[in-house]
């Protein structure tokens, strides 16, 4: 079981080890953080059939490219070429979306893609990639009705509501050749809708959770030049 050394933390966020040594994150809190692995040996990734094993061990190459992978329940289409760019720093030659080259297995959460290191390795070999961020994003929201006679009177029609949104993004940095997780990085968004009609709740619940998404995105990549040079300092060869 590899140790994390904590760099930063707010609010509350924790990892586990699924069997022996998979590295994956548990995501039953919301918060940020960062993290870099320590670099006690080899980690285990899963063995797959029908696909090549991977050593597990850490390899950095800098410069890098950077591959980017979402989960099926985080939108890839979300991230703009902005944010995208926003990404590119000291050492990162490049940054590629690879969704359309990963294959179509079933990837809905972090723990899938975790799970899944050394296939989504074998589908993206072909783009000589150097570093692959595994991404997830996962959102709550409550809903609270104001005012409940107004329902009855005006037949359904009147229905003040606010829905608060709150959306967790975490991403995994992992070697695309080997496997290895060289940290984790990840940050929450919050966000109120409040809407006066049934007509108008659906398309304000929704608003209000693309800005809690939009903030969780910008205040991670905010963080991400930090997170990439304690990674560089720990496994720059």
């Amino acid at each position: 079981m590899h140790e994390f050394k904590i760099m930063k933390t707010i609010n509350s966020s924790h990892f586990r080890l699924i069997g022996a040594a998979l590295l994956t994150l548990a995501l039953s809190s919301c918060g940020s953080y960062e993290t870099v692995s320590s670099p006690n040996g080899p980690q285990s990734v899963p063995s797959l059939k029908g696909v090549r094993s991977v050593s597990g061990k850490p390899n950095l190459h800098v410069p890098a490219r950077l591959g980017v992978l979402t989960s099926s329940r985080f939108d890839a289409s979300s991230i703009t070429d902005k944010e995208l760019k926003s990404l590119q720093q000291s050492g990162i030659t490049s940054i590629i979306p690879i969704n359309t080259y990963a294959g179509d297995s079933h990837r809905y959460q972090m723990t899938d893609l975790t799970y899944q290191r050394a296939q989504i390795i074998d589908n993206t070999k072909f783009l000589n990639l150097d570093l692959i961020l595994l991404c997830d994003q996962s959102s709550s929201k409550d809903t609270q009705q104001h005012l409940p006679p107004l329902q009855y009177l005006s037949l359904g029609i009147v229905n003040p509501e606010s829905t608060k949104a709150n959306v967790q993004l975490d991403a995994v940095l992992m070697d695309a050749r080997t496997g290895f997780i060289y940290g984790t990085i990840g940050d929450a968004g919050k966000s109120t809708a409040v809407s006066l009609t049934f007509l108008e709740a659906e398309a304000a619940a929704d608003a209000g959770q693309r800005r809690a998404s939009s903030r969780a995105k910008q205040q991670l990549i905010t963080r991400f030049p930090a997170f990439w040079e304690s990674v560089k300092k720990q496994y720059k060869k």
